[in-house]
């Protein structure tokens, strides 16, 4: 616990206030500066995309899309297939 190489978080933003969250991605960004991976799974693509490197878009069990995230957030057309 006091040196985590892996950092697993699920739906950090859900029923949070949206100041509560900010903090939470503000410490996200600390870690990924430190070197300590995290695995985020959340629904909220922007917050998401902003916070990751690489992502893996999961559909009903299945692998839809997986790339870098900048590359996704370029495309909003990929985003907007990926989320109907």
């Amino acid at each position: 616990m006091s040196e985590p190489r892996v950092l697993l978080v699920d739906e950090m933003s859900l029923g949070l206030m949206p100041k509560i969250v900010d903090g939470c991605y503000a410490v996200l960004q600390d870690l990924k500066n430190t070197g300590v991976a995290t695995v985020l799974v959340e629904q909220n693509t922007e917050r998401a995309l902003k916070a990751a490197n690489r992502v893996l878009v999961i559909e009903a069990g299945n692998p839809t899309w997986q790339g870098e995230a900048s590359e996704l957030a370029r495309n909003p057309e990929v985003i907007e297939a990926l989320l109907n």
